[in-house]
């Protein structure tokens, strides 16, 4: 499997900066597998709900590669959009940690766009993610907004601390028909 890296390109313009990208690195025989997360959001905007895709780490692009040969570098590099490769102390690029390529890898488990999270809350009204970017990360959660049904989220990558709305749908559990009161003495 190849290794993960990291790109900070221009906020807003990470679709456009992949899409050159990938058409540099076909001119010149490199490849590279360009990976922008994104997430599904509902905004209201005059009254309307649209649906709408951004990115998970707005500014970020991960690309997979075996070795990030100097040319593939330099292609990505002068590729319009480009601001830094995120490196470690030592300045040397090197692919992402164990615990920042898991976190990515489950963002991306169900395609480039995260989908919404299906959730329910417990009887002290804490929130438990069933499926979804969520799940596994209800310890992270800082904040549920209810009307918007979004959950803001902390994640850290690369050192770096991101605060994440998610959108979530809110999944009633039925009561067990079968389920008897178990108060000692009954």
């Amino acid at each position: 499997m190849s290794d993960l890296y990291i790109l900070q390109a221009v906020t807003g313009r990470e679709h456009y900066y992949i899409r050159h990208a990938k058409r540099l690195l076909e001119i010149h025989g490199l490849e590279a597998h360009m990976i922008l997360p994104r997430r599904r959001l509902w905004i209201r905007r005059q009254g309307k709900r649209i649906h709408m895709e951004k990115p998970v780490f707005p500014g970020y692009v991960f690309f997979s590669c075996d070795q990030p040969e100097v040319q593939l570098q330099q292609v990505l590099r002068r590729t319009p959009g480009f601001i830094r490769f995120l490196r470690r102390q030592d300045g040397i690029l090197h692919p992402l940690a164990e615990s920042d390529r898991k976190l990515v890898s489950h963002l991306i488990s169900g395609g480039d766009v995260a989908g919404l999270s299906k959730v329910t809350f417990d009887k002290n009204n804490r929130i438990k993610a069933l499926s979804g970017p969520l799940q596994g990360y209800e310890g992270h959660i800082i904040k549920v907004d209810r009307r918007k049904q979004r959950a803001k989220v902390r994640f850290v990558l690369h050192d770096k601390t991101f605060l994440i709305d998610f959108q979530y749908e809110h999944m009633e559990l039925a009561e067990n028909p079968n389920h008897q009161d178990q108060r000692p003495g009954s």
